[in-house]
């Protein structure tokens, strides 16, 4: 288990034995302190909000490096976004706009106008074909993630809080 924390410390942790293997990562200390960070699939980067910068950034977990601070937007966030399955692009939810970022060149490359404009998470099913929307109204949409178009009528629920493919 990676687990970012706010003294700005990247810790790596054995679940089986329970205990802590490293305690800082040199290249995790030099993140800024941040509103939330989440390692890629596979680790290697993690995106991290810095604070007060009002957008969200990547940073190399092996070289310290870090990118350019890309822009939420403007409109009701919840979600803090979703990695797509190839470790390289990062969706975000902001109003009733998602936007697909590169991370590695920090460009905006795919979009799309969402079915609600209060998203409450976001998450790509595993093989990034779908993209799973919920709303805090409690509706739940499946996006083609070509498309960006639903692939089956929504689901209607109870507010929704945390969505994940199994």
């Amino acid at each position: 288990l990676l687990a970012a924390s706010g003294d700005r410390a990247l810790r790596r942790w054995d679940l089986t034995g329970r205990r802590e293997l490293v305690q800082r990562d040199a290249a995790a200390g030099t993140r800024p302190g941040a509103a939330f960070a989440v390692v890629a699939p596979g680790g290697g980067v993690e995106v991290y909000a810095p604070w007060d910068t009002g957008g969200f950034a990547v940073h190399d977990l092996a070289t310290g490096a870090h990118s350019r601070v890309m822009p939420w937007g403007e409109g009701y966030r919840h979600t803090i976004g979703a990695w797509d399955p190839d470790g390289r692009h990062y969706a975000v939810a902001v109003g009733d706009r998602l936007d697909v970022w590169d991370l590695r060149t920090a460009t905006r490359v795919d979009g799309a106008r969402l079915p609600g404009a209060r998203v409450s998470e976001i998450d790509y099913s595993p093989d990034g074909a779908r993209l799973v929307v919920a709303e805090v109204s409690g509706r739940v949409t499946t996006l083609s993630t070509r498309t960006w178009q639903p692939v089956a009528p929504p689901i209607e629920s109870a507010a929704v809080v945390a969505v994940e493919w199994p």
